[in-house]
């Protein structure tokens, strides 16, 4: 996806540079498939066509904070485009696993991106997601103010953030947040539920 949104690909497509080829990523050997291809296709192509259609300024794969809330708190956005009285963050899911536009993951990306580059604008989180299925489509958005992501931020968010650095934290189950965490396996209360459910 890098490759095609900043140009680097010249008298080839994104097939014929990539299909087939091996990967080592972290110790796993990865093949590209036909399908990783349309997938990366579908993604850029959508981020043309909303930069094109909202004049907008692209940044593609950048870090983002938000120390305000904790300067433990950042995240990797995929696609930003800045427009004149929006910011679009667009992140690209490849599992099957369906995820909403309005998520934790993205609303902190939202964040960090109106911290660096909005103020008083709109920001439209979208996951495009070709591999999912979900009753809205491959491609979904969701819209909200930068007043009420700000408050999020504060109600919700940085007090989160303070209780993960508490001297006993506090651990609270949730059947699908807690089949992500790396810690579950240690985790006394993901264990307790375990059994019930």
């Amino acid at each position: 996806c890098e490759m095609l949104l900043k140009g680097r690909l010249k008298d080839i497509t994104l097939e014929e540079y990539w299909l087939g080829k091996v990967v080592d990523i972290e110790d796993f050997q990865i093949e590209v498939t036909e399908d990783m291809v349309k997938c990366a296709e579908v993604y850029v192509e959508y981020i043309f066509k909303r930069k094109e259609e909202l004049n907008a300024t692209m940044v593609i794969e950048e870090k983002v904070y938000m120390d305000e809330i904790s300067d433990k708190c950042f995240g990797t956005a995929d696609c930003i485009l800045i427009a004149e009285d929006r910011i679009c963050v667009i992140d690209l899911k490849s599992g099957k696993w369906a995820v909403e536009a309005d998520n934790p993951q993205m609303r902190i990306y939202a964040l960090g991106a109106l911290s660096r580059y909005g103020d008083d604008c709109t920001v439209q989180m979208t996951i495009v997601q070709p591999r999912g299925w979900h009753k809205d489509g491959p491609i979904r958005s969701y819209s909200i103010s930068a007043i009420n992501l700000v408050e999020w931020a504060y109600e919700t968010l940085k007090p989160a953030a303070e209780a993960c650095y508490e001297e006993i934290p506090t651990y609270n189950y949730s059947k699908d947040g807690c089949r992500w965490c790396n810690a579950k396996d240690a985790c006394d209360t993901y264990k307790q539920n375990q059994k019930g459910d």
